[in-house]
């Protein structure tokens, strides 16, 4: 591939500067034509080695998706041994669960300070009713 990239046949040379000029004898459009012909020829060379990179790519993302699977496999499972050793080895030391303490604690304070019945002011999105301010104060 690099061998092919340094040396990249000229698509114009010999008096033709451009791709669309037409030449006006034959032996310059045979000149022309070898050209091209060998232009040709190294883009077909350089499409099919990428054509080939482009392969062995796909069959390398399909190796590291199956081998990123089994990695996320084997995590979860470790994850899972490590939480079940972490919740033996706390039975065994007949230590609480810090977060289940919590969390039970949490909910008796929730059901206490709920009140029962409906709730008390105006609906949401309404202004409250409030007492009229009085025009005169009485001593």
């Amino acid at each position: 591939m690099e061998r092919l990239k340094e040396n990249v046949p000229p698509a114009s040379g010999s008096g033709v500067n451009h791709l669309a000029y037409v030449p006006d004898n034959l032996e310059e459009c045979k000149e022309k034509i070898k050209k091209l012909q060998e232009r040709l020829q190294w883009t077909r060379q350089v499409c099919f080695l990428y054509e080939i990179c482009e392969r062995q790519a796909r069959v390398r993302n399909v190796q590291l998706e199956k081998k990123n699977k089994e990695l996320t496999e084997e995590n979860n499972t470790l994850r899972e041994d490590i939480k079940r050793a972490y919740n033996q080895i706390q039975e065994i030391l007949g230590v609480k669960n810090t977060k289940d303490c919590k969390g039970k604690d949490k909910n008796n304070e929730d059901e206490e300070k709920k009140p029962s019945g409906k709730r008390r002011g105006a609906p949401i999105g309404h202004a409250g009713r409030t007492r009229p301010v009085p025009t005169t104060v009485k001593k």
